[in-house]
C-alpha cells in the first residue's frame, strides 16, 4: 500500500502563565507521535478531552507549527509544503467540529463553496456555479439551499455545507475534528455515511478525529488511542473494539456503551 502520510516523533507543547502573577509554564500536548496513513485509508485517533487528538489534527492541518518531528506528505517535508506550495491546502482539508462558528455569517452557502474555488482557480469563473451545485447534490443538498445563510441551517446542514467546502477542492487527504460529536444521534449516523461514502467515491485518505470509540470503529480501518499526548494503543478497529489492550482504552469503550 502507498503511504501518503509519515508521522514520526512528532512533539508539539504549549506556553501557559506568564501574567500578572502567574508563573510561566509549559503543557506538553504531543510527545514523541508516530503514525502512518496509506491512500484509501482512514485512522481514527480517539481519546478524551486534553489527550492531544485536536492538536495532532491542527498540526497536520497546517493550523499549529509542531515542535519537533517529520511529518511527511506523500514523501515531501509537510512544513515545507504549507510555507511554500499553496497546493497542499488544497490537498489537505480539515472539516471541524462546530460549522457554525467556522462558516462565515456574511457568506450565503454559494459564496462559501465559490470562495475556495476562486482562492485556488481550478475551474473556469464560468463553471464555478456548476461545480458548487454538483458538490451540493454530493453531500445531499437541494439547489435551493444555494442562497441560504448558515443561521438558516440546522447543525446537520451546516456541517454537510463544512464538508462540501472541504471535498470542493478534491483532496487527496481529509482531515476530520469530531464533526459529529455537537449533532443528535440519527443526524451523527447521516453524517458518517455520507463521509463513507466520499471516501469511497473520492478515494480519499482520511483521519477521523473522536472521543467516542464506537464512532471511531465504525468509520475507521485502524484507530490510534492517545493519552496525555501519547499513543498508547494502536490497531485494527476490529482489534481494538473487540480486545482493547490498556485499561485507558477499555474505559473509553465503556464509556461510549453508556
Amino acid at each position: 500500500m502507498k503511504k501518503i502520510l509519515e508521522v514520526s516523533n512528532l512533539n508539539k507543547r504549549f506556553k501557559t502563565g506568564g501574567a500578572f502573577l502567574k508563573k510561566r509554564g509549559e503543557v506538553v500536548a504531543l510527545s514523541d507521535v508516530s503514525f502512518t496513513l496509506y491512500s484509501k485509508e482512514t485512522v481514527g485517533v480517539i481519546g478524551e478531552s486534553g489527550s492531544g487528538k485536536s492538536t495532532l489534527a491542527f498540526v497536520l492541518a497546517g493550523l499549529y507549527e509542531r515542535d519537533q518531528g517529520e511529518i511527511l506528505f506523500k514523501d515531501n517535508d509537510l512544513s515545507v509544503l504549507y510555507k511554500k506550495d499553496l497546493r497542499v491546502r488544497r490537498e489537505i482539508q480539515i472539516v471541524f467540529q462546530d460549522p457554525y462558528n467556522t462558516l462565515n455569517p456574511r457568506y450565503t452557502v454559494f459564496d462559501t463553496l465559490r470562495e475556495p474555488l476562486l482562492v485556488h482557480n481550478i475551474v473556469p469563473r464560468k463553471k464555478i456555479r456548476d461545480e458548487v451545485l454538483k458538490t451540493l447534490d454530493v453531500v445531499g443538498l437541494r439547489p435551493d439551499y444555494l442562497f441560504k445563510y448558515p443561521h438558516e441551517l440546522s447543525g446537520g446542514e451546516r456541517q454537510r455545507i463544512a464538508i462540501a467546502r472541504a471535498v470542493i477542492l478534491k483532496p487527496e487527504l481529509l482531515i476530520c475534528d469530531e464533526p459529529t460529536s455537537n449533532l443528535d444521534l440519527s443526524i451523527q449516523a447521516q453524517i458518517l455515511n455520507l463521509l463513507l461514502q466520499i471516501k469511497r467515491e473520492e478515494n480519499l485518505s482520511m483521519i477521523f478525529i473522536t472521543h467516542d470509540i464506537s464512532v471511531a470503529s465504525f468509520i475507521s480501518d485502524r484507530i490510534i488511542v492517545l493519552y496525555e499526548g501519547s499513543i498508547i494503543e494502536e490497531g485494527k478497529s476490529a482489534d481494538i473494539l473487540d480486545n482493547p489492550q490498556k485499561d485507558y482504552t477499555k474505559a473509553l469503550l465503556k464509556a461510549s456503551a453508556l
